[in-house]
């Protein structure tokens, strides 16, 4: 009997779907390293489709393949791992985890420190540069195979829950909801055509000419903003017991320069300046001191305190 987990094949692990053009695929389809010792990996008895948890291993290593039908030939692909580090998880400092994926002998790299995360907020890896495949012309018989490693260091580690594999579209046209919004079997043909033509325009303009940028600065002590899954959330310390989260919208993304700039960034123009709008009324610039969310080049005209007598 051997003490590594092989992966479960059944079709459920695998969900294909179609209208968004993403893979994803459950823990349990994937070959893990010592993944069949209790001592090492924990799964549950009752659910196919709940996460696995690392327990404590000194060689992390999880393979997965996908057959290539699934993908349109000569497109791009990213793969993502998501996970969540436990509350008492342990070994992850200065000991980042490599991230693969491969088509015949073409090989993609990327590194991740999962000990930069903060535990009990699942987050994708790679984080920052993305792990991406082309799918070639051709992919009758042919696989893509990806994995998660930290083999090298030879330490002890525990404390990761791996929730799921996601393999999706780089450029999906979620990001131009001003192209699906519209019902266009709903007009006639002369309508339809001069629809046509001016969406085509904005799309043109929007998308290869200009994108919109607007820049928030945050004032104060320990104010701080981070960004994870590509841009798609930000998160906000800004003095109150909890941290404040947003869900980017489509067509927008938001990304931190440092920990006090934020880029809020996308294609249509509204869309962005809306939520830098949004972001900004969580903490308003006081006139006293200055602390706060403000545009970049905003002026605050701060007011006189009351004096001491």
């Amino acid at each position: 009997m051997t003490s590594h987990y092989k992966g479960d094949k059944s079709d459920n692990l695998v969900i294909h779907d179609k209208a968004k053009g993403t893979l994803t695929i459950k823990p349990r389809a994937f070959d893990i390293t010592w993944g069949a010792d209790h001592r090492y990996w924990k799964f549950s008895r009752s659910d196919n489709f709940s996460p696995v948890e690392l327990l404590q291993v000194s060689w992390l290593q999880v393979n997965g393949k996908a057959e290539l039908t699934y993908f349109l030939p000569e497109r791009e692909y990213s793969v993502k791992f998501k996970v969540e580090l436990k509350p008492d998880n342990f070994g992850w400092a200065d000991r980042p985890v490599y991230l693969m994926v491969a088509i015949d002998s073409r090989r993609s790299w990327r590194k991740a420190d999962l000990g930069t995360k903060i535990a009990g907020i699942e987050f994708d890896v790679p984080f920052g540069n993305l792990l991406t495949f082309k799918v070639p012309k051709d992919t009758n018989g042919k696989m893509v195979e990806f994995g998660m490693y930290e083999i090298w260091k030879g330490t002890w580690k525990g404390g990761l829950e791996l929730q799921t594999l996601h393999e999706l579209l780089l450029r999906s046209f979620d990001d131009f909801p001003f192209l699906s919004d519209r019902k266009l079997r709903h007009f006639d043909r002369k309508q339809r055509r001069e629809l046509a033509g001016c969406e085509g325009h904005s799309f043109f303009k929007m998308s290869v000419e200009a994108k919109f940028f607007r820049f928030l600065k945050i004032v104060g002590v320990g104010f701080k903003a981070r960004t994870e899954s590509e841009g798609r959330q930000l998160f906000l310390r800004l003095g109150y017991s909890h941290e404040v989260e947003f869900d980017v919208p489509p067509a927008v993304r938001a990304f931190c320069f440092k920990p006090n700039i934020i880029c809020c960034t996308g294609i249509d123009k509204q869309r962005v300046h809306q939520f830098a709008a949004a972001v900004r009324s969580c903490k308003p610039p006081e006139v006293y001191k200055g602390k706060g969310i403000m545009y970049i080049d905003e002026v605050v005209k701060k007011k006189q305190g009351k004096k001491s007598k």
